[in-house]
């Protein structure tokens, strides 16, 4: 049984992440359905479904994560949008779609695809799945609300920092790329 601060923490920090990540595809709609569109599985008649369905679904497991009620409901609905994502990237790394944007990273710039990709959105899947967990029933004292502010905030952090890393290591790796086909 889990501690319901480890809960709270998780589906605080996978609903929020869901939030933005609706909120950015819905002001980039067009940045969003080029990415779409590269990983090359629909249709591009077709691509306008998940380009208009996918903010919509990531915003309703995103809010759903924030309300006890509907939280077991709603981790299972994020772990298999991340889940989703996950199966998506390996299929088009398994295609050799290195060079495609994600459509992931809240950044000015695209994020290619990346192996390290797939772990991350497991990991995702997982942390959106806590409220799924049995928890042990306990008082909570102002300390836990410490905790939960804190490790919300430190998992958004480093899910900022790891986005960050591997779009520059995807950008360094075409650096280099581009740097060896001028001179080789």
């Amino acid at each position: 049984m889990l501690d319901p601060v480890v809960t709270i923490t998780g589906s605080l920090f996978a609903g929020l992440l869901l939030i933005v990540s609706a909120l950015h595809k819905i002001r980039h709609l067009d940045d969003f359905r080029r990415a779409v569109e590269g990983y090359e599985v629909l249709p591009r008649p077709l691509v306008i479904v998940p380009v208009l369905t996918l903010p919509l679904v990531e915003a309703v497991a995103g809010i759903g994560l924030l309300v006890p009620v509907t939280s077991a409901y709603a981790g299972m609905l994020a772990a298999g949008v991340f889940l989703a994502y996950g199966l998506l990237i390996s299929v088009s790394l398994y295609r050799g779609k290195q060079e495609i944007d994600c459509g992931c990273h809240f950044g000015q710039r695209e994020s290619r695809l990346s192996l390290w990709m797939v772990p991350r959105n497991i990991a995702l899947a997982l942390v959106a799945l806590l409220p799924v967990m049995p928890t042990t029933a306990r008082g909570f004292y102002l300390a836990d609300f410490i905790n939960i502010a804190g490790g919300v905030l430190f998992l958004g952090l480093m899910y900022m920092c790891l986005e960050e890393l591997l779009s520059n290591r995807s950008h360094y790796v075409n650096y280099i790329l581009k740097k060896e086909q001028l001179h080789g």
